[in-house]
């Protein structure tokens, strides 16, 4: 180390000049950074870490303040710029998305955050914003938003939706299918079986009109085959409508469908015993096929009931009632104006007990209930301490049609 001290004046010179010289021909440069500028700084830092489009446009003139790296990317260089002729293809005016006028609330303050989805025609891609109102360095107020990529989600959602709809109109399909083959099953069985019943019995009448030639017991058992043929002719009839009850349910209410349904079935199932009650506007009708669908469901849990349930009670509510706040919820529209629904309970062994007997006849149940956009619910029922299957759809009066 040099001790200045014991140096010649002349020596002293020396170095001063040379160092005077050195400054002067690289001089040393001092950067002063305001603490507003380096809150700037230190945002865009922040920002560039983003992997999302982010910019700040001056909500009053729509002018982008600052954008991430991200933004750079994909629309080039935007500051300066307006969003609206930056950040969209052909776009001659501020975009009808936009949120600027509902990030300040009256007293020009910021309301909160807003979110929107809109698709970006530059970049053929659908982004979800979030917006947000702050006031900036200058004291003007701005915008933050946030973009993210929402494209591939939104193309996987119409594609399941797709799918969907294809699967909704399969089950139709495979639902008109088996009401077709049923139709024809219950015509066949009509006609030729219930032609050859009939000619029995007109051949036990016409013999049982010969007294003379037959005795006693053959009087007997002629009577018997009228009598058997008469009840073989009202299965048939019973059998063919339940295959069938297209034609009848179209002139029925459906109170007296599901009466005539619940007495025919109670009628062969003597052991069991129950109610049907109908509540609210039941009376009104509903479009044919909602009621061939109600029909059917109510046939299939009753089927189910004498196979599996070993129950000896079996009560049953239909009812329509307006929407209300919960129910809207549930079913998440607003263009039904009505529930309808039907409520089977039994005081059986319950769906658990039943849980290891696969029911065809269930999965039909909410197929079917799909197809009208409604709701199948399989539980314990509390007052009968049995199984209970509710069912409910939305439904316009207005309309007439069911609404998903």
């Amino acid at each position: 180390m040099t001790i200045y001290s014991k140096l010649s004046k002349s020596e002293l010179i020396t170095i001063i000049e040379g160092y005077e010289k050195t400054h002067r021909e690289y001089p040393t440069e001092i950067k002063v950074t305001s603490p507003e500028n380096f809150a700037v700084e230190l945002l865009q830092a922040v920002l560039d870490t983003i992997d999302e489009p982010i910019y700040i446009v001056e909500i009053a003139t729509s002018i982008i303040v600052l954008a991430n790296k991200k933004t750079t990317q994909l629309f080039g260089s935007v500051k300066g710029e307006r969003c609206w002729e930056k950040l969209q293809k052909q776009q001659s005016t501020v975009c009808d998305f936009c949120t600027n006028p509902s990030l300040l609330n009256e007293h020009q303050l910021p309301n909160g955050a807003h979110k929107s989805i809109y698709k970006n025609n530059l970049v053929n891609t659908w982004y979800q914003c979030n917006d947000q109102a702050l006031e900036w360095i200058d004291g003007t107020m701005v915008a933050i938003k946030t973009a993210v990529d929402i494209g591939q989600i939104k193309n996987l959602t119409e594609e399941l939706n797709t799918l969907l709809k294809k699967n909704k109109t399969a089950k139709q399909e495979f639902v008109s299918l088996i009401e077709k083959e049923r139709r024809q099953l219950s015509h066949d069985l009509h006609d030729e079986m219930g032609q050859i019943a009939t000619a029995i019995k007109l051949n036990a009448g016409y013999l049982s009109g010969d007294h003379d030639t037959q005795s006693d017991q053959h009087h007997a058992a002629i009577a018997d085959i009228e009598e058997l043929s008469t009840s073989m002719l009202d299965i048939i009839r019973g059998v063919s409508n339940r295959l069938n009850p297209r034609n009848f349910i179209g002139v029925l209410s459906i109170p007296d469908m599901l009466q005539a349904l619940f007495d025919d079935w109670t009628s062969r199932n003597i052991q069991l015993k129950g109610c049907i009650t109908f509540e609210g506007r039941s009376d009104i009708d509903v479009d044919i096929d909602l009621k061939q669908t109600l029909y059917r469901i109510c046939q299939e849990a009753l089927t189910n009931i004498t196979k599996h349930a070993n129950a000896t009670q079996v009560d049953i509510s239909y009812r329509i009632y307006k929407k209300d706040t919960a129910n809207l919820i549930e079913f998440n529209n607003n263009l039904h104006t009505h529930i309808i629904e039907l409520d089977i309970q039994d005081n059986g062994v319950g769906f658990n007990k039943q849980i290891n007997e696969p029911s065809l006849g269930l999965k039909f149940m909410s197929e079917r209930v799909q197809l009208h956009n409604g709701l199948l619910h399989t539980e314990s029922s509390d007052r009968l301490n049995g199984a209970r299957l509710l069912v409910r759809f939305p439904y316009s009066f207005s309309t007439g049609k069911a609404h998903d």
